[in-house]
């Protein structure tokens, strides 16, 4: 069935200053959710960055990334309707019951190889959670710090997911965390990455 405006509807105030692939992407964006609800959204992201684009050990084109991105929103019945939240938590939450923590140093699988192998350690982790989200529209970039946890500082790399405006942690190295929340109490020498080099 059709879906009509109603002809006194006013359309939410949404940011008046975009560029022009900012707008067009903000138009497609409201376009998909009122054909989906038959309402407007109250906020859309049109956010422009480079943390939306595949770089070195985060393959967002590859088909494993869309096909483990796709068994997260089936899982957590996510659709494309769905907030960008709910896109978030799904990723992370796939990520963290799906896949497992191992101990080694740096990069060593990418993106593609950690959801091939079901596991990888904090990079890796962080790698294949920022591809899937980068895949689905959502920035992601990596943290990268000195974290304390009850045993002493220890070198921690965590994704980051821009969602509803600010950077929330989605780190599926540890069962104890969940979406926006970790467990370490402190951290130091803190760098943030829009691509992991190491």
């Amino acid at each position: 069935t059709e879906k009509k405006i109603p002809n006194n509807f006013e359309v939410p105030p949404y940011e008046d200053r975009m560029t022009p692939a900012a707008l067009l992407k903000g138009i497609i964006e409201v376009s998909a959710y009122f054909d989906a609800n038959g309402t407007f959204p109250e906020m859309v992201d049109v956010w422009e960055s480079s943390y939306t684009f595949p770089t070195a050990h985060c393959d967002v084109n590859a088909p494993e990334v869309k096909e483990a991105r796709d068994a997260a929103f089936a899982k957590y019945n996510v659709t494309e309707s769905s907030t960008v939240r709910e896109k978030a938590v799904a990723i992370f939450e796939y990520a963290r019951t799906e896949w497992t923590w191992e101990d080694y140093n740096n990069t060593k699988k990418g993106s593609v190889g950690t959801i091939k192998a079901k596991s990888g350690n904090c990079c890796d982790l962080s790698n294949a959670i920022c591809a899937m989200a980068r895949l689905s529209g959502i920035p992601a970039r990596y943290f990268h710090a000195q974290c304390k946890y009850s045993s002493g500082y220890i070198g921690h790399v965590i994704s980051q997911l821009f969602v509803d405006g600010k950077w929330e942690f989605a780190d599926a190295s540890n069962d104890s965390n969940s979406f926006g929340t970790v467990v370490f109490t402190d951290y130091t020498g803190l760098h943030y990455y829009e691509i992991l080099e190491f």
